[in-house]
């Protein structure tokens, strides 16, 4: 059975990625993809859509892949992998 994330829910979700990305020292004000990343952080709140995220990141040789889930029986996840 399909149950959707409440708003709130969908906030919980992302609270970890923030959290990482500053740990890391990725500011949106420094990097053009983590303010990508931000904007679809953002739909996925506001608007509860699935969020497919698949960014190159090349001044770090990186990418930022993952999915944000809108399912309840999902997790969301966000990784950074070598390019």
């Amino acid at each position: 059975m399909f149950h959707e994330r409440s708003k709130d829910e969908r906030k919980q979700q992302v609270k970890p990625i923030l959290e990482k990305l500053t740990e890391l020292k990725l500011h949106a004000s420094e990097h053009d993809e983590i303010k990508e990343l931000f904007k679809i952080i953002s739909v996925y709140v506001k608007d509860g859509e699935r969020q497919v995220i698949n960014i190159a990141f090349p001044a770090i040789s990186r990418r930022i892949k993952g999915t944000l889930e809108t399912n309840t029986s999902k997790d969301s996840c966000i990784r950074m992998i070598s390019i």
